[in-house]
C-alpha cells in the first residue's frame, strides 16, 4: 500500500511539475509575445515619427527650392522690365535727337540755296510751313520753333500758342543754349490729346543759328512708359508659360476705386482674368 501511494505521489510531482513547465513555456511566450508587440508598437510610433520629421524637412527643403526658384524668375523678369525700360528712354532720346539734328541739317540746306534768292521773311516763311506741317504717327509729338532774340512762338501744333511769349506758356530754359548747341530738357506741358492736364515731357533742343531760333521736339514721358508697359507685356506672352507655372501682373490703383485696389493686366495660367479688378473683401 504504500509502494502504491509512493508511485501516485511520483506521478502526482510530475504531472505537476509538467503543469509547471508548460505553464511556464506558456507565460514566458505570452510575455515574448506581449514584449514583441509592445516594441513593435513603439518601433512603430518611433519609425512614424521619424517619417514625419523627414517629411517635415525634405517638405522645409522643397518649399525653400520653389520659393528659390519663383523669386528668381520674378527678379529675372523684373530685370528685363528694367533693362527694357533703359532701352527704352535711350532709343527714345536718340529718336527725338535724331529728328531734330535732321531738321536742323534740313533747315540749313534750305538757307544755304535760297537766302540769296528770296528775302529774309520769305526764306523764315518757308521753313515755318515746312515744320508747321510736318506730322508723325503719334498725334502728341510734333516740331515747334520760338525766336530766341523775342523768345516768341513760331511754329506750334497748337496754333493759338504762336505769337506768345514762351515764357507765358512753359519754363524752358533758353539760356542753357548760349553755349551749348544741343540739350535735353524735362518740362510740364499740355497735350495736343489733352489741354486740361500737363503731363512730363522730354525735350531735345538746338539752334538755327541763322536765324537764332530754337527748334526741339519732345515726347510726354507717360507715353513712353504706355508703349513700355505693351512691350513688356507682349515679352510675357512669348515666355513658356503653363496653368501650373505661369507669371501674373497685377496694376495696383495709386488711390482705391470704391472698393477696388487694383486689377489684372496680365495671367498666364489663366487669359480670361485679364481685367478682372482686385478687391480688398475677396479672399
Amino acid at each position: 500500500m504504500k509502494i502504491k501511494n509512493f508511485f501516485i505521489s511520483r506521478n502526482t510531482r510530475l504531472r505537476m511539475k509538467k503543469n509547471f513547465t508548460a505553464r511556464l513555456i506558456i507565460l514566458s511566450i505570452f510575455f515574448i509575445i506581449i514584449s514583441v508587440f509592445f516594441l513593435t508598437v513603439y518601433n512603430i510610433y518611433v519609425f512614424n515619427e521619424y517619417k514625419e520629421m523627414l517629411i517635415k524637412k525634405e517638405t522645409k527643403i522643397y518649399i525653400n527650392k520653389q520659393k528659390n526658384v519663383i523669386e528668381n524668375k520674378v527678379k529675372s523678369i523684373s530685370n528685363i522690365f528694367e533693362a527694357k525700360a533703359l532701352d527704352l528712354e535711350d532709343a527714345l532720346k536718340e529718336k527725338i535727337k535724331f529728328r531734330i539734328d535732321n531738321a536742323v541739317l534740313l533747315s540749313n540746306k534750305i538757307i544755304d540755296e535760297y537766302k540769296d534768292k528770296i528775302t529774309p521773311n520769305e526764306l523764315k516763311l518757308m521753313l515755318k510751313n515746312i515744320f508747321q506741317n510736318m506730322k508723325f504717327k503719334n498725334e502728341n509729338e510734333y516740331i515747334f520753333i520760338t525766336d530766341i532774340n523775342t523768345r516768341k512762338v513760331l511754329v506750334h501744333k497748337n496754333k493759338s500758342y504762336i505769337g506768345q511769349n514762351v515764357q507765358n506758356i512753359t519754363r524752358v530754359k533758353q539760356k542753357n543754349l548760349k553755349n551749348i548747341d544741343g540739350i535735353f530738357q524735362k518740362i510740364n506741358f499740355f497735350k495736343p490729346s489733352n489741354n486740361k492736364h500737363k503731363y512730363e515731357k522730354l525735350l531735345y533742343l538746338r539752334k538755327i543759328k541763322h536765324f537764332n531760333w530754337l527748334i526741339g521736339t519732345g515726347i510726354y514721358l507717360d507715353d513712353m512708359k504706355t508703349e513700355l508697359k505693351n512691350q513688356n507685356l507682349h515679352i510675357l506672352k512669348r515666355l513658356n508659360v503653363s496653368q501650373e507655372n505661369y507669371v501674373f501682373i497685377f496694376e495696383i490703383y495709386k488711390k482705391k476705386v470704391n472698393d477696388f485696389y487694383g486689377e489684372i493686366i496680365f495671367h498666364g495660367g489663366n487669359p480670361s482674368l485679364k481685367g478682372k479688378l482686385l478687391s480688398s473683401n475677396t479672399k
